[in-house]
């Protein structure tokens, strides 16, 4: 998970990520749409690809690229997790359940410890 959020700290890549929301688009269609070489612009789809927030099918002559929607969904709820666990009302105190799971990431949220008196939770990211 941590290369998705490294990969989501560039701005041109947030942008190309934005641009693929609109549908699958090959390189040539997104360089158009930047005021940069394609030496860059592929790097910066390098990155979105090797993070898995962008996934690349070739299609005849041409690389569409698209976004990972499971990934993104995987970084939301994650999010969410942290804020539902600062306002401690994701369970009650003796809950144990694991919220996600896909190919990348399990997402376990627990309560810290039966003694305390609030209710707090941990978050954990198992990367297969």
């Amino acid at each position: 998970m941590d290369a998705r959020f490294k990969a989501l700290s560039n701005e041109t890549r947030r942008e190309i990520l934005l641009l693929l929301a609109e549908g699958p688009m090959a390189a040539g269609r997104l360089q158009e749409r930047f005021p940069i070489t394609f030496a860059p612009l592929s790097y910066h789809l390098s990155v979105l690809k090797h993070s898995g927030l962008v996934t690349a099918k070739k299609e005849g002559q041409y690389r569409l690229y698209d976004l990972n929607r499971e990934a993104l969904e995987g970084m939301v709820l994650w999010l969410s997790g942290l804020v539902e666990c600062q306002r401690g009302v994701i369970y009650g105190k003796r809950a144990k359940k694991v919220e996600y799971i896909s190919r990348h990431d399990v997402i376990l949220l627990r309560p810290e410890r039966k003694s305390e008196r609030r209710t707090s939770c941990r978050i954990r990211t198992i990367s297969s």
